[in-house]
């Protein structure tokens, strides 16, 4: 039987909000500025809800059709008026979005910075390798 293992990334080690400021901006040219956390909030959450009852019902869709599914549902729920150009630029940016400044370590190391070119790679190397600095190599995780 072939071994896989899942990792969580998105709100694990990639913000998830940090498309907030974009809202801010996009509605911000809309006069609604305010809307950006609680629509950021609410993309999410349908974001999830979407890609999960589609895995329930054996739907499947990309993760990022979920996504862009959930930011129509989320512009017309808040009622925000969102062009579609402004809405490819949300995809975009939400393709882009940055890891957390800092990954919590396995081994309570929170001193130092994560690696954002190998986020899983440096947890996997840490967690089985003994804490090492150094990333861990697929032959290592054949081990």
């Amino acid at each position: 039987m072939a071994q896989v293992l899942a990792f969580d990334v998105y709100g694990t080690l990639i913000d998830t909000h940090g498309v907030v400021t974009e809202l801010e901006q996009r509605l911000g040219a809309l006069g609604k500025a305010e809307l950006a956390a609680e629509f950021s909030r609410r993309w999410r959450d349908k974001q999830l809800e979407y890609s999960f009852r589609r895995g329930l019902m054996g739907a499947y869709v990309s993760f990022g059709h979920c996504t862009e599914e959930a930011l129509v549902f989320t512009d017309r729920a808040l009622q925000a008026g969102l062009s579609e150009t402004d809405r490819d630029h949300l995809m975009q940016v939400y393709a882009r979005l940055r890891p957390f400044p800092r990954l919590p370590m396995p081994c309570g190391d929170s001193t130092r910075p994560a690696s954002p070119a190998w986020p899983f790679p440096t947890v996997l190397s840490r967690r089985w390798r003994g804490c090492s600095s150094r990333p861990a190599s697929a032959a290592t995780l054949k081990r």
